[in-house]
């Protein structure tokens, strides 16, 4: 008589499971402006026409932002770069990864002894760069914050951001609003930081209903698709089914088994990086005695 053996081996991808994205999901600071002399890419993003500022790090542990406009206090803002991640280490790019914490918060004050001015405090999140911004109650989409002399501490909350967008942090700014009445004032931000309770654990994929690409979470045959009961034989989906809080497909068996793959992006040949933190791949393999 003879029996099947089926063995799975599971491999981790964790080439994006650096310092950077594992410090991302826990609480820590994510601009200093440690010395002097490096703007650490921040820059002006927009602003109204006639508007300009100049940005400078010539005081240890700060950013400064000197409106230089024409038409004077007029609206602008100034960001992170969409290529920077944080400040240290300097090398990693893409979205900042903040899945379980629930706030950024920034440090800001301006110059005026009297004035009182609204700002907005925003994000970019997904890879499609899309706006968010953190209001004064509170709230996502909420209102301006209005900020008298004196320093202040903003706060957006990452945690009302859905999933994909928690994990994908692209560029986090202030939106400074027009103050004509004022005239140009000079800004400065001493920390920009990462807040809250840490996850004790992350779920990868659920393949639930209504969750990502009907419930494919990223799967895919990745190869020896001929081993996969209705399979193309190709790189695909075909075969598989999903959605119901698992992920199916029945195994040919013979000396290959099928190996399924997560990517890290949230649709197969879609991949944007910004659903879980590694790839996954489960390789079946089977034999006969």
């Amino acid at each position: 008589m003879k029996s099947l053996r089926l063995f799975v081996i599971v491999s981790a991808l964790v080439g994006l499971l650096n310092s950077s994205e594992l410090k991302a999901q826990s609480p820590s600071v994510l601009y200093t402006w440690n010395g002097t002399g490096n703007l650490q890419q921040w820059f002006r993003s927009f602003g109204a026409a006639s508007t300009s500022a100049t940005l400078s790090n010539t005081s240890a542990g700060t950013l400064t932002i000197a409106e230089t406009s024409t038409a004077l206090g007029g609206s602008q803002a100034f960001s992170d770069d969409f290529n920077r991640v944080r400040e240290s280490p300097t090398g990693p790019s893409g979205g900042l990864d903040l899945t379980g914490l629930q706030y950024i918060e920034m440090d800001i004050a301006h110059n005026s002894p009297t004035a009182t001015v609204n700002v907005q405090f925003y994000a970019q999140v997904t890879p499609s760069y899309t706006y968010r911004w953190g209001g004064s109650d509170g709230v996502l989409q909420g209102p301006d914050w209005s900020l008298g002399p004196g320093p202040h501490t903003l706060r957006f909350p990452v945690n009302q951001l859905p999933v994909e967008a928690q994990s994908y942090v692209l560029g986090i700014g202030a939106d400074v609003r027009a103050h004509t009445a004022v005239g140009n004032l000079t800004w400065t931000i001493s920390e920009l930081r990462a807040v809250g309770t840490p996850l004790t654990t992350r779920t990868i994929a659920t393949h639930d209903a209504g969750t990502s690409e009907n419930g494919f979470n990223g799967a895919y045959i990745n190869f020896e698709g001929a081993a996969v009961q209705g399979g193309t034989g190709n790189q695909d989906q075909v075969g598989l089914t999903a959605g119901s809080g698992s992920l199916e497909w029945t195994d040919l068996g013979g000396s290959q088994g099928a190996a399924i793959g997560w990517g890290n992006g949230t649709a197969f040949n879609g991949n944007n990086y910004n659903e879980r933190p590694l790839s996954l791949i489960i390789t079946t393999r089977s034999s006969s005695e």
